[in-house]
């Protein structure tokens, strides 16, 4: 499992190089900042990329760091909010936006 999320990592890492930057720090600021920027609530940010909500809030008052799969997930959701929407809404089993949900009889 490190060794997968490493390379995610160093994939990100080497996209954001690309744009001029390394691996982006998640701080507080940032990830209000990121959330604030697709004009969503806390709740909504939450609820939308499957972090919960009260830590969440934690991280945006600067109580706790998201962990390494967090900031994997953070750095996801920057390059590709959209996708990464799209992508977790699947996993939880809810229709994506545009998409026709299949009804079965």
């Amino acid at each position: 499992m490190d060794r997968v999320v490493n390379s995610c990592l160093q994939v990100i890492e080497d996209v954001n190089r690309r744009r001029g930057g390394g691996l982006p720090v998640f701080d507080a600021n940032t990830i209000r900042t990121l959330r604030s920027e697709l004009g969503l609530s806390q709740r909504q940010f939450a609820g939308r990329y499957g972090f919960d909500l009260h830590v969440l809030k934690s991280w945006e008052a600067g109580r706790r760091s998201p962990d390494t799969a967090n900031v994997l997930l953070l750095n996801l959701v920057a390059l590709d909010p959209e996708g990464m929407a799209n992508r977790i809404g699947r996993c939880l089993g809810a229709p994506i936006a545009g998409e026709q949900v299949a009804e079965f009889a």
